[in-house]
């Protein structure tokens, strides 16, 4: 008995099971809103969750539904918002997607992906925050 499951962990681990498991807010509730203020403006976004598809162990996709909003301040959250066009999440280590768009998680993302990588971790591990401090974590 005790050989048998020594056995099973020890082929989970060779076979690089993975241990950071994705934080998605459930069906039909809202991630948390992050904002970005530039020279006097803010930008914020936010994400509906409408859709989750555990496609295996590795890979969940995610449905969700844009928001964005603009104010001056960044203490004050915005009252009204912009809804965008559907998009598609798939949250995995080994082909993290974002709208058809793979992202390249190992290494600090340029200008033109920064937007993405940071709704990316903000959908599949409701996190905000630096992002190499981000792949070091969940193990990008």
């Amino acid at each position: 008995m005790f050989a048998r499951l020594f056995l099973l962990l020890s082929v989970l681990l060779m076979t690089g099971c993975d241990t950071k498991k994705f934080t998605i807010p459930d069906e039909g509730r809202t991630t948390p809103e992050v904002s970005e203020c530039k020279m006097g403006g803010c930008s914020w976004s936010k994400f509906e969750i409408l859709k989750i598809n555990k496609i295996s162990n590795e890979t969940t996709e995610v449905q969700v539904l844009p928001f964005y909003a603009s104010t001056t301040d960044e203490d004050t959250a915005p009252n009204t918002w912009e809804k965008d066009d559907k998009v598609n999440v798939q949250c995995s280590h080994l082909h993290p997607n974002y709208n058809g768009i793979a992202l390249k998680l190992d290494r600090s993302p340029s200008g033109a992906e920064l937007s993405i990588v940071e709704s990316y971790y903000n959908i599949c591990h409701s996190y905000q925050g630096d992002l190499d401090q981000a792949k070091e974590k969940f193990g990008y």
